[in-house]
Formats: C-alpha cells, structure tokens, sequence
C-alpha cells in the first residue's frame, strides 16, 4: 500500500491534484506516522473523507478514507 501511494504520487506534475481511496489504517496507525509526514512535506491535503464501513462490499468492517493530494511546487 506504501509503495502504491508512492508510485501514484510520482506521476502527478508540481500542482497536480490525486484522488485515492485508502484504509484508515495508512491514515491513523502511529507506527506509519512517516508516511503521514511525507505526505505533508510534499504535497497539500485538499481533503480526508471518511467513507462508510459498508462502502467496498464484500469486505465488512475495513474502514476507508478518500485522500485528495495536490502536489506542491518549488514556490
């Protein structure tokens, strides 16, 4: 999952704007607090909603957030 938030965010142009759907476990587990960190070093959190426990059926109880990054730029 790591490596995957990693990859999509390469392929974003300073400015550029990713919608991800990820589980609140990225998001709010203390030992990942590096990733969160990163995240907020490079890019802008436009926004993080929580969606439903049901939302991804069949899979009940995996509790999921959609992230919206914007890339900084050097400015």
């Amino acid at each position: 999952e790591i490596l995957f938030i990693e990859r999509c965010t390469q392929f974003l142009v300073p400015g550029g704007r990713m919608g991800i759907v990820l589980p609140d476990s990225i998001l709010g587990s203390p030992g990942l607090g590096y990733i969160r960190e990163w995240l907020i070093q490079n890019h802008r959190i436009v926004a993080s909603i929580d969606l439903n426990v049901d939302t991804f059926q069949p899979r009940n109880g995996t509790q999921t957030s959609v992230l919206i990054l914007q890339r900084k730029t050097q400015e």
